[in-house]
């Protein structure tokens, strides 16, 4: 029982760090302006790419 805990535990954290750096990634290259739309649990935003200054849509869940 505790093993299964800790296992679960684990999981949580390392979904909340990959969800953190791959954020992080996300702002680093793309400016990301307001909201646009929304579907079921996306949130979708309107973005630039830093680099190319080219639109696009980011999805946030």
């Amino acid at each position: 029982m505790f093993q299964q805990g800790l296992q679960q535990g684990l999981q949580q954290g390392l979904q909340q760090v990959v969800s953190y750096i791959a954020g992080t990634l996300v702002l680093q290259q793309y400016d990301i302006r307001k909201q646009i739309a929304s579907a079921g649990l996306w949130k979708i935003y309107l973005g630039i790419k830093k680099t190319t200054g080219q639109k696009v849509a980011i999805f946030v869940s």
